[in-house]
């Protein structure tokens, strides 16, 4: 009877280590699968093996089988090191998803081919330039601050130097980099950048509208323009307005790639058009940048009515580690340094978070949907708010009206 008690006894022992091994890994599994949900179609066999993996692995740790000679200790060993594969497939799945496929490229890569970045000085923006530049394209980058861009390109050279020699390649090849300086939140500034990309680069073929700011209280810019709105579309849409009838007549038709975030699913009734500068409700963080990233959905859409030649995608990067909890309230920055192994963990470095980027610049135009919404190099469901057959054209009207109209189309 104390034989069988002692048996019991180590059996909920060891049931309750195997728990305590498992829970917070599959927590993080869970989590990652459930918080990737409207940008990550996850496979049925994933979810399969996402619920029975915390069931059996408990099970398999305790002395079920009594003639398997598999010591307790091993049991725990194998269970743990399963449950590390698990969350490490989840994060290599989910978190940084897929390279970008770079088969339909010749031998030459980008050569020759001219892009336009903005935001490029740090982060995603940064990262989308190194990735250029690796493939030996010329990128036309619009920065506010050409002082930080100046630190931003030697390490984009040193990076891309670094990554040639380690395919036995030489030097920085043929790529280049040009720096126009643009503050996205002063329309006369976009204006002046949009002239200067004109007069000196016509010939670039794809606009990479990457810059954007999260700012949790309102800003107001010197057009009087709510600030978080402007940064993030109408600074974009009047510089698409400047560039995009001689961007059609480039090879291929154009290319536009808007970066989004998935936190436009957040809107629930619908784009506020009428309300684009959050003047007749309360100004909340999360609730002017959702509105703001959703019309980067919506925009993607409208400006293939209106220019039919154009291929355009509206790209979310994913969580990324960047700066852009410099502008948010302290108690969040104290949260984030607090939490930081643990932030780090569920946030793609900046250039994964570009390859999503990368890959809507180079798919072939036969292989992808134009006008489409990306997570992971993946096409994904957009907010049903975003696909409303009417809200591009009342967006384009309100933007222009707000930007003072500009080039008419």
């Amino acid at each position: 009877m104390s034989c069988l008690k002692k048996e019991e006894c180590d059996n909920k022992e060891t049931l309750h280590n195997a728990i305590s091994l498992v829970a917070p890994i599959y927590g993080f599994v869970l989590y990652v699968f459930l918080s990737s949900w409207h940008d990550n179609p996850v496979s049925p066999s994933a979810w399969m093996s996402l619920f029975l993996y915390p069931l059996l692995s408990p099970l398999f740790s305790l002395k079920i089988v009594p003639h398997l000679p598999i010591p307790t200790f091993l049991r725990c060993y194998l269970c743990g090191l399963a449950s590390i594969v698990i969350a490490w497939n989840a994060y290599a799945t989910v978190v940084v998803g897929p390279k970008p496929d770079l088969s339909d490229l010749s031998g030459q890569g980008l050569m020759g081919k001219k892009y336009l970045v903005t935001g490029g000085s740090a982060g995603i923006g940064m990262a989308t330039v190194e990735l250029l530049a690796r493939l030996e394209a010329t990128v036309v980058v619009l920065v506010r601050n050409t002082g930080k861009m100046e630190g931003a390109e030697r390490n984009v050279w040193e990076k891309v130097e670094s990554w040639r020699s380690k395919r036995g390649l030489k030097g920085r090849g043929n790529g280049k980099i040009i720096v126009v300086q643009c503050d996205l939140c002063s329309l006369a500034s976009v204006r002046k950048a949009g002239s200067i990309v004109l007069k000196e680069h016509p010939d670039i073929h794809c606009l990479v509208l990457n810059a954007g700011v999260m700012f949790p209280n309102k800003v107001e810019t010197e057009d009087g323009l709510d600030g978080m709105m402007t940064a993030n579309h109408l600074g974009h849409f009047v510089l698409v307005k400047e560039l995009v009838d001689n961007l059609t007549k480039s090879e291929g038709g154009g290319r536009i790639v808007l970066l989004t975030s998935s936190t436009h699913h957040m809107v629930k009734n619908g784009l506020l058009v009428d309300d684009l500068n959050c003047l007749k409700r309360p100004y909340t963080l999360f609730g002017q940048y959702s509105q703001s990233k959703i019309c980067n959905v919506i925009l993607a859409k409208e400006l293939i009515k209106r220019y039919p030649s154009l291929w355009t995608a509206a790209v979310h990067p994913g969580v990324v580690r960047t700066d852009v909890v410099r502008n948010l309230p302290s108690f969040i920055k104290a949260l984030n340094t607090m939490f930081g192994f643990v932030m780090w963990s569920l946030q793609k470095t900046p250039v994964e978070g570009s390859y999503s980027t990368l890959h809507a610049c180079i798919v072939r135009r036969d292989r992808a949907r134009n006008g489409a919404y990306w997570a992971n190099c993946t096409e994904c469901k957009a907010n049903k708010w975003a696909e409303e057959e009417s809200v591009g054209g009342r967006l384009w009207e309100e933007s222009e009206k707000l930007t003072g109209g500009g080039k008419k189309q």
